[in-house]
């Protein structure tokens, strides 16, 4: 095909569409090609294969593509033409004139899909590089991923387009931030070691968190740690909370008191509270069967003190004993 064009009643618009192609029964090839619109520009390869046109309405996860997409970019007011619904979407309704840059291959069956090379970039501040795997397409139950991140930058107004607005009252996103590292998992396990550099600080997460169905039964085994990260801002606590520089450890079950079992054990370098900053803080607590105990020692010069403290979940409220012991304690500092 040497040139088509096109001007469709419904918008749909084709500058521009050259391409060597094949057709049979069982798929199609698109070499060479130069797909252009107005706004959005898709060329170089497209291929899918399948056993037979009906076989894709019954066993979808056959289909075999060998995408190459080089240097090209999609409108989201092209990808609304042609899907109308998505409009319903928060992610696109408030995108709905953005441009995203793309360069990708990935080849497979749908459901078992490597992915090479992807390059993705636009809204405002947003751009991904990375490779991995993708399999479980299109049952999103199924979905399973291994994400080596090169590069995952974003902004708090990109990200504030497609996360829950009852996150955002409790959460501030940085201004800015850079994620890499490697993920992986599933819809409810997830595997990370993460680097995360922000305008609120740098923090590195490593572990595993499960959340299967069923309030109760979620399990993590978790290593954070942080380096003069703005809590109180991503919080929404300012007025009490600033920067946090920590190592902490938690592994266990649940996150409610009452039903928990739990362990943390870790060091407070730094931790801005209420106009002072604490520091040499190493604590260690668990929680199990409703009770917890908690073993905690303050080296800070203004707050030399150590504490060991049992509570009690079993009632409405609960019930704590503590011993301190004060070797100095500066109340005006």
């Amino acid at each position: 095909m040497k040139q088509f064009t096109a001007n469709e009643q419904s918008g749909v618009v084709v500058k521009d569409l050259r391409t060597a192609f094949r057709y049979n029964k069982n798929g199609a090839v698109l070499d060479d090609l130069h797909l252009e619109s107005p706004n959005s520009l898709i060329q170089d390869h497209l291929e899918v294969h399948y056993q037979s046109i009906d076989s894709i309405k019954s066993q979808l996860t056959l289909m075999q593509l060998n995408v190459n997409l080089h240097d090209s970019k999609v409108a989201v007011s092209d990808i609304l033409l042609m899907v109308p619904d998505l409009e319903k979407l928060d992610l696109f309704h408030k995108n709905s004139n953005a441009v995203i840059k793309l360069d990708v291959a990935l080849s497979g069956y749908l459901n078992d899909l490597k992915i090479p090379h992807l390059y993705a970039a636009g809204l405002n501040n947003t751009e991904v590089i990375m490779s991995g795997s993708l399999k479980g397409v299109p049952d999103v139950e199924k979905i399973n991923y291994s994400l080596n991140i090169v590069k995952f930058q974003s902004s708090s107004r990109d990200v504030a387009t497609f996360v829950p607005d009852s996150v955002l009252v409790a959460i501030s996103i940085p201004d800015n931030f850079v994620v890499t590292g490697q993920v992986s998992g599933t819809v409810r396990d997830y595997n990370a070691n993460i680097n995360i550099a922000s305008s609120d600080g740098p923090a590195y997460v490593k572990g595993n968190l499960s959340i299967p169905q069923g309030k109760g039964s979620e399990k993590y085994d978790l290593v954070v740690n942080t380096s003069d990260l703005n809590i109180g801002h991503i919080f929404r606590q300012d007025s009490i909370l600033g920067a946090l520089s920590a190592h902490m450890v938690a592994k266990g079950t649940g996150f409610d008191p009452q039903s928990m079992a739990t362990s943390i054990d870790g060091s407070i370098t730094t931790a801005f509270i209420k106009g002072y900053r604490y520091h040499d803080i190493n604590l260690y607590g668990k929680v199990a069967s409703k009770q917890g105990d908690i073993d905690m020692r303050c080296a800070d010069p203004n707050v030399r003190l150590q504490l060991t403290g049992h509570g009690d979940f079993t009632n409405k409220y609960p019930a704590v004993k503590a011993d301190i012991h004060i070797d100095s304690l500066d109340l005006q500092a």
